[in-house]
């Protein structure tokens, strides 16, 4: 029997089929704004990208050496092979910079994660100025989930400004502490630790107050703004909100201002993409501005990551009507140009060559295609039926 390594699955058939959808999909609607499709390498140099990530995402890095001897590890992380691509390839006046890419990341799992290997679709937007291009993401973002059938996806927006000033008043080691809490919503060890820190009472309230901060935009930006001031993340929040609203997609907002990122470099606006359907987290991303000063670029950057393979399992986007096309005895010319005719008309054809008709059928059900098509004839059969529909061909 032939295995495959733990943690990794072969997509095929349906499912397959679903995720190469939903990846044209994704392309389709960025690359007409501009994203250019980027391909990076399956391996990230230790020395480029070490120091560039956070000490607990390292631990998640798969290691390995390539045939020259380079210490490498299986690519964890679009975002950084992006902007060094941006460094290395561009001149500061040919930015800004658009992006889109889908592909396989490695990441050693998080118990009870089992898998490895996730399929990603991403998008980034590097080295632009102005509220605009977080407001140009999140909107192409909800479109193309909308296009696959997921009628009601969630923006959840946070800011990780905001969550840096609201503890950087506190010890660098309870700051830390809360941060991981929040990052892995113990919100029970997020109270355990303030309970401990025995804070004086007007440091106290607001911060007991923070993972309650999220729900509808204007109302937690308003509770949000009377519990610490008018601070300039809450305030690139609220033009955000407004953008976003007067685009028709406010009802697909939540804010949660206790929202932490598990990648270090987030700076500004951060945000998490659901289904209403489901209850997990799709992807998410964010602004990252600080990332690009590390390789010496002043500018903006923000981009996101779904999880293509679940993104993939809740789409309803409807392709074209499979069907068995049966070739009978026409010729290879004929027959391709009739069944042009049929894929034209909204069906994805698979031609049968084989000489008998009912042979040609079976294959149909076998592969549980809904039609059947005899293209001698010019004419579609639903199979549950056997009702013929004329094409016109």
């Amino acid at each position: 029997m032939s295995r495959q390594p733990k943690g990794t699955r072969t997509l095929g058939g349906r499912e397959g089929e679903r995720v190469e959808r939903c990846r044209k999909v994704f392309f389709e609607t960025f690359s007409a704004y501009g994203y250019q499709p980027f391909y990076a390498p399956g391996l990230q140099l230790f020395e480029s990208a070490w120091e560039k990530l956070p000490p607990r995402f390292r631990k998640r890095l798969i290691p390995v050496y390539t045939p020259s001897g380079e210490p490498c590890f299986l690519r964890a992380d679009l975002t950084l092979a992006a902007v060094a691509y941006l460094s290395s390839h561009f001149s500061p006046q040919e930015r800004p910079l658009r992006v889109c890419y889908a592909g396989p990341l490695y990441r050693a799992p998080i118990p009870p994660e089992t898998d490895f290997e996730k399929m990603q679709f991403g998008a980034e937007l590097l080295g632009w100025e102005g509220q605009g291009a977080d407001v140009e993401v999140i909107a192409l973002l909800l479109r193309s989930l909308r296009r696959l059938g997921i009628h009601s996806p969630v923006v959840v927006l946070g800011h990780a400004g905001f969550l840096r000033e609201s503890l950087s008043n506190l010890d660098r080691s309870l700051a830390s502490t809360l941060t991981f809490a929040l990052l892995e919503r113990r919100y029970e060890a997020f109270f355990d630790a303030l309970g401990e820190a025995h804070l004086p009472r007007g440091e106290e309230d607001p911060l007991f107050r923070l993972p309650y901060l999220r729900g509808n935009a204007p109302r937690t930006l308003k509770e949000a703004t009377r519990l610490f001031g008018e601070t300039q993340p809450l305030r690139d929040l609220a033009l955000i909100v407004e953008a976003l609203e007067e685009l028709g997609l406010g009802e697909n907002l939540r804010l949660d201002l206790a929202l932490a990122r598990e990648l270090g470099y987030y700076s500004g606006p951060v945000f998490e993409i659901f289904s209403g359907s489901a209850g997990f987290s799709l992807g998410g991303g964010g602004r990252y501005d600080g990332l690009l000063e590390q390789y010496g670029i002043v500018g903006q950057a923000l981009g996101f990551g779904l999880d293509l393979r679940t993104v993939a399992s809740l789409s309803r986007f409807e392709g074209p009507t499979p069907a068995v096309a049966w070739c009978g005895e026409l010729s290879p010319r004929v027959a391709l140009e009739r069944a042009d005719d049929f894929i034209a008309s909204g069906y994805r054809i698979e031609l049968s060559w084989q000489e008998n008709r009912e042979g040609a059928i079976q294959l149909a059900r076998s592969r549980n295609y809904g039609w059947w098509i005899d293209l001698p004839a010019c004419t579609a059969f639903p199979l549950d039926s056997m009702e013929e529909e004329e094409n016109g061909c």
